[in-house]
Parts: structure tokens; sequence; C-alpha cells
């Protein structure tokens, strides 16, 4: 499992994502798994792709025995930005893409960025992605510069994004990156006192996608 969270405000798009992972290895003839690796605090779950568009991802870590970052890599270095521009576009073309190396994916993707059809106006975008239910969804509603999303190993991060649902729209992008610290490290120590410390690293990764770029940060 894996804890990430995307907002959309005003001022931009901040995506977050823990680097914790465990790696499934199945026997020859995936009857079973055969062992599991720990990949520490090293696993990379935030990407973006050469038009500025973020992918978190969330869930079962492999495909074939071979880490999904592989995949995710291969898919942003052969994507075509004049052919999938918008943040919908990758989102659509993101889920086909799993879907056809594994309908049953338990995996979850949270994909943000600028949609800039209309020059003068770009607009934020965030959309939910579920491989193995073949959903897609968007967050925050057209027009809008609020919403927010997560997937998370504790069902406190659930009590936290509800608790604030209803501010989204007051939060300035500063209040979006306070948040997503905040989240992230009431769930990390909620999840230490209740005996599941394992199931998330500490470091996290963050992204904050403006009209006019993108800037990394980590902590």
């Amino acid at each position: 499992m894996s804890f990430i969270t995307s907002q959309v405000t005003h001022g931009g798009i901040v995506m977050t994502a823990d680097r914790y992972s465990v790696v499934r290895i199945f026997n020859p003839e995936k009857t079973h798994i055969q062992r599991e690796i720990s990949t520490g605090h090293i696993y990379q779950k935030l990407y973006v792709t050469k038009n500025n568009i973020g992918i978190s991802c969330s869930g079962v870590a492999e495909i074939n025995n071979v880490t999904i970052e592989r995949y995710i890599y291969d898919f942003i270095w052969e994507l075509d930005t004049e052919k999938y521009p918008t943040p919908y576009d990758v989102a659509k073309y993101l889920l086909k893409y799993f879907r056809e190396l594994n309908p049953k994916l338990e995996t979850d993707f949270h994909i943000g960025g600028y949609d800039f059809t209309d020059p003068k106006k770009p607009k934020p975008c965030l959309y939910y992605l579920v491989i193995d239910e073949n959903t897609m969804n968007k967050v925050n509603k057209d027009n809008m510069y609020s919403g927010a999303t997560f997937s998370s190993p504790s069902d406190f991060t659930e009590k936290i994004m509800h608790k604030v649902g209803s501010h989204y729209g007051k939060f300035t992008l500063r209040d979006a990156i306070e948040f997503a610290k905040f989240a992230a490290y009431a769930t990390k120590d909620i999840m230490r006192f209740c005996g599941s410390n394992e199931a998330m690293s500490r470091e996290l990764d963050m992204i904050v996608i403006r009209p006019d770029g993108v800037e990394w940060s980590e902590w």
C-alpha cells in the first residue's frame, strides 16, 4: 500500500507520495508468492510527464515480477504529448495502458495538471483512476479550483480529509502544501502508535504544478 494525496487550489496543484513499498515475487507458475522484498524508503511513486502532468500511484507495486516504476517510465518516455496534451487525455491513455498490461491490477493513480485548450485560461484538472475497476473520475468539478483525493494504508487519513473537505475551496496554495504535510505525518504517527509503522515511510516527495511549470521538493 502507499500514501498519496493530491489537491487542487486556485494557485496550483499539490501532489505528494511516500516512498515505502513491498514487492511481491511470485513463483514461475504464478500460483503463490515466493517471497516479499521490502524496498524500504527508496521507492518512487510520483512522476511528471514531459508536458508537466503529474502522476502518482498507490497499491500493487509490480507487474510480472517487474516494478511498476519501469512501466510508468516507459509510459512517460513514449508519451506523444501532441496526441495526449491534456490531463484528461493522459489519464484516459494511462488507464488503457495499464488495463492492457493487467486488467486485474490493484493499483490507483492520481493524474494532475493543466488543460491549455484555452491558453488564456488554463484549467487545473485532477483525476483518480482505479485500474482493476476500470474507473476514471474527475476530482475537481469543471471550472472549480478546489478538490482533493488520497490513497492511504490507514482509514485515519479519510477522517482527516473529510474533516477538512468543506474548506478546500478556501485553501491557498500554501495551505494545501502545509495540509499535505500534516495529513502525511498525522497518518504516519497514528500508524506508529497502532503498531503499523512500516506501512508508510517518513520520507515524502511533493510536486507543485502551476501553469508555468513544476517544482519538486522532498522532506
